[in-house]
């Protein structure tokens, strides 16, 4: 039975014999011949970790610099203090005050001098030592921050009725004194926004205070 079975694959029509091979052979399951592959031995190799290397020779940082700078920078920012407290002396700081008061070294201009010109030295004196007081009791308001320790709490509370009672006493008589006499320039509106700048840190340490206890 074998034997007339590839007699008759033999004598088999070519047309019937294609379409035979079609309906039991089957390209998808064919083997693929694929490209023999070369191992790619590198010599070397570390020369590839950081792309192309440059034509001219040059100091650059490894990976394990890098590593080595993030362990440095997160230990000094643990050890971290800040120093709140070295500030200015009391003489720099009236200086620069001065320089940068109206009619000052470095507020020269058409409109600074002619209000220079309006204000008498008296004043002039008046208004440096306001701003010299209200630097000194700012100072001791922001070195309050972060209000970590009771102290600190307290000291911040008090801070801040001290700028207000300092802008009820000293700054509006100031101002209506300078209004009445002179001119209607507000010569204290820097000031005024040091103190607003202060007042609106108090009350967002106020309202996140008010939620943790709630």
């Amino acid at each position: 039975m074998d034997g007339n079975s590839r007699d008759s694959d033999v004598f088999q029509p070519p047309i019937k014999k294609v379409k035979l091979q079609e309906s039991i052979e089957y390209e998808d399951l064919e083997k693929n011949n694929s490209i023999k592959t070369i191992a790619l031995n590198l010599k070397k190799s570390e020369r590839y970790y950081h792309g192309p290397t440059p034509i001219q020779s040059q100091q650059y940082a490894t990976s394990q610099d890098i590593i080595n700078s993030l362990h440095s920078i997160r230990q000094e920012m643990e050890i971290y203090v800040p120093k709140l407290t070295q500030v200015l002396s009391n003489g720099a700081a009236s200086s620069t005050i001065s320089a940068l008061s109206p009619g000052g070294a470095l507020m020269q201009g058409g409109t600074q001098q002619a209000i220079n010109q309006m204000v008498p030295n008296d004043v002039q004196c008046e208004l440096k030592h306001l701003y010299v007081a209200v630097g000194e009791l700012l100072r001791h308001f922001w070195s309050c921050f972060p209000v970590n320790t009771p102290f600190l709490e307290e000291k911040l509370l008090k801070m801040r009725s001290n700028l207000e009672r300092f802008q009820v006493t000293k700054l509006c008589p100031f101002q209506e004194k300078i209004r009445r006499q002179y001119l209607s320039t507000n010569l204290i509106n820097h000031i005024e926004e040091m103190l607003q700048t202060a007042y609106n840190k108090f009350h967002t340490w106020q309202s996140r205070r008010m939620l943790k206890k709630t």
